[in-house]
């Protein structure tokens, strides 16, 4: 059986450069943002659960620059980029080679101002739930993987990065279409009782 694809996220404003105090610059951010609902990723909304990355094998991930593999500042495997969790999402931090120095001052003027990171959803790591609203919401309780964090440009949250996601929602709408028929049908029944009952007083 094939895995699940690979999806990603982004979200503005999280990235930024430090430099230390002996003149190295690093580049610092939050990847991974937890019990915050995202915008609208194409029919559904999303947010992550802070147990999702309980477990989590961190010994081999990249940063990229837009996901580009072409463009990568580190990987924690080498030891130039580092990963910590806290409560409210998971950062991290990378020494960038000295190649990257263009990046590097893209980060600093603004034009790359978002983080990014390339997940997939372990089986069962994820439920649906409809609200009263029509509105449709998911939780992610458990990452298979996490390929690799970064910075990029782009608007937070676009809803072509959901492409996984919208497939695996759809399922979800099937396996509960039948439920959902038998729960119509049985709120019609029960109208037609009440009026019948109404019409015998």
């Amino acid at each position: 059986m094939s895995k699940t694809r690979y999806e990603t996220r982004m979200i503005n404003g999280n990235v930024e450069c430090r430099t230390t105090e002996s003149g190295e610059v690093w580049i610092e951010g939050r990847g991974i943002v937890f019990n915050e609902w995202s915008s609208d990723l194409g029919g559904f909304t999303e947010r992550i659960a802070p147990e999702a990355v309980q477990g989590m094998d961190w010994s081999d991930v990249y940063s990229f620059i837009n996901h580009d593999p072409n463009v990568i500042m580190g990987r924690t495997k080498s030891g130039t980029m580092s990963i910590e969790v806290r409560g409210d999402g998971v950062y991290y931090k990378v020494k960038p080679p000295k190649s990257a120095k263009r990046y590097i001052e893209n980060i600093q003027r603004g034009d790359i101002d978002g983080s990014s990171f390339t997940f997939r959803v372990a089986p069962g790591g994820d439920s649906w739930e409809e609200r009263d609203d029509g509105s449709v919401t998911r939780t992610i309780t458990k990452f298979d993987k996490i390929k690799e964090m970064g910075g990029v440009v782009s608007p937070a949250y676009p809803q072509t990065t959901a492409e996984t996601a919208l497939r695996s929602l759809e399922t979800w709408r099937k396996d509960h279409e039948p439920q959902r028929m038998d729960d119509a049908t049985k709120m019609k029944g029960d109208t037609l009782k009440m009026r019948e009952k109404d019409n015998m007083i």
